[in-house]
């Protein structure tokens, strides 16, 4: 059975589901909703599979690969934890013919790294999340992603986990810029493989809180920025970002608040 086939069964499957519980009264729409985005998620997984794949067995034929690099293995699995699910494929290593390096062309076309075990974009998410609420509640939060491990959202939020502050997609608000913008910053002392110790910084730029209930609120438009040692660089990408984002002449007070 083709990629084509599987997803169409899926979404025809869900579909039917779905339709007989709404007739039936049995579902409301948020459960309708939710069922479905978990019924796609796994449609996308799949589809995600299959063009890892269907990428290494172009590479694989391609007349440049065969000029400059030797297979050294096939069916190589690698699993990553998405915001999709996890992700498992199949993929061929490769040894180049004059340099003796190895690796995995397909990795290196998508911007894959040999031990990366979760993609950019779910650890952007983790980020969103445990800044806001505990370890384990973001576990279950994205409990689609195949997460289980309080110590998988530390090294994310420690920096263990880096995540290139360019990676996610700037928002354009310059027509909605308010008047009013926070940056936050914090600090802590991370203890490395090698037994020292570093600091991790994470500052994140936002636009106010709103309350979620009592003694719960939530930042509206935020977005974090992480480093483990680079102030410099760091500040750079926040500055970037403002600019990017928002008409700062609009922008008529800037609070700013830190730990160190």
């Amino acid at each position: 059975m083709n990629i084509i086939q599987q997803a169409m069964e899926i979404i025809t499957r869900s579909y039917g589901e779905n339709l007989h519980r709404a007739l039936a009264g049995t579902i409301n729409f948020s459960e309708m909703t939710t069922r479905l985005e978990e019924d796609f998620r796994k449609t996308a997984a799949l589809v995600a599979k299959e063009i890892m794949e269907n990428l290494d067995q172009a590479i694989k034929e391609s007349k440049s690969r065969k000029k400059d690099w030797y297979v050294e293995r096939n069916g190589d699995e690698k699993t990553l934890n998405t915001v999709l699910g996890e992700i498992t494929f199949r993929r061929t290593y490769y040894v180049h013919k004059q340099t003796g390096a190895y690796a995995y062309l397909s990795d290196d076309q998508v911007g894959l790294t040999p031990h990366e075990r979760m993609d950019l974009g779910l650890k952007a998410r983790i980020m969103e999340h445990a800044t806001s609420m505990s370890y384990q509640k973001t576990i279950d939060a994205l409990s689609y992603s195949g997460i289980t491990s309080k110590m998988s959202v530390m090294n994310v939020i420690k920096g263990r986990e880096p995540i290139p502050n360019e990676a996610a997609e700037m928002s354009d608000r310059k027509d909605s810029t308010p008047s009013v913008l926070y940056i936050e910053a914090d600090e802590d002392h991370v203890a490395l493989q090698n037994g020292k110790s570093t600091i991790a910084k994470i500052v994140y730029v936002h636009e106010g809180r709103k309350p979620l209930s009592k003694n719960r609120h939530q930042l509206i438009h935020k977005r974090y920025f992480t480093a483990l040692s680079d102030n410099e660089s760091l500040w750079l990408d926040v500055a970037n970002y403002l600019e990017e984002t928002y008409d700062m002449e609009k922008v008529r007070t800037v609070y700013l608040s830190g730990d160190g």
